[in-house]
């Protein structure tokens, strides 16, 4: 996967419509030539992971605007309200309210403390026991694209597509 932030065309990047397009399998505006559009989750992470949080997309819009994560966990010691690359962990599900509960950052030690939990809701039933399965499988980062609201003392995001998230295999 490129790696490489000029590889990419940013210059329309946008993270809602970004969002709006993973969730309904929508194609990314025709890129400039010879660069490649962000389509996917794995894309924007490989992107993220591999370059520094002050690294410029375009214009107004940094790495680190983008990725919540073991990179920029310094930066995110507090909820957000934003459209947002969420790296965490695992941590409880509730099958009643189809909601999955996640340690943000992803830390390596199960026992360390995150710098808070958020909570996903999976509204389809089949899509919730599919993510479910995978992430009782694992215990690597997690990585979701979604928009994620601070709510009182909880960040909370609803994921409406299989797009929105990958476990990071290595």
């Amino acid at each position: 996967m490129n790696t490489n932030i000029d590889a990419y065309d940013w210059s329309s990047f946008d993270p809602e419509g970004f969002l709006t397009r993973l969730t309904r399998h929508l194609p990314a505006p025709a890129p400039a030539e010879g660069k490649i559009a962000p389509e996917s989750v794995e894309q924007l992470y490989a992107v993220c992971e591999a370059n520094d949080p002050d690294s410029e997309l375009r214009p107004g819009l940094t790495v680190g605007d983008l990725y919540c994560g073991r990179g920029t966990k310094d930066r995110y010691t507090e909820m957000f309200t934003a459209h947002k690359l969420l790296e965490a962990r695992s941590y409880t599900f509730d099958t009643t309210c189809g909601t999955i509960d996640l340690k943000v950052p992803y830390v390596e030690d199960v026992m360390e403390k995150p710098n808070f939990i958020a909570r996903i809701f999976v509204n389809n039933p089949i899509l919730f026991n599919d993510v479910r399965i995978r992430l009782t499988k694992t215990d690597k980062p997690i990585v979701i694209y979604a928009y994620w609201r601070k709510v009182g003392n909880e960040l909370l995001a609803t994921i409406t597509s299989k797009s929105q998230f990958m476990i990071r295999e290595d």
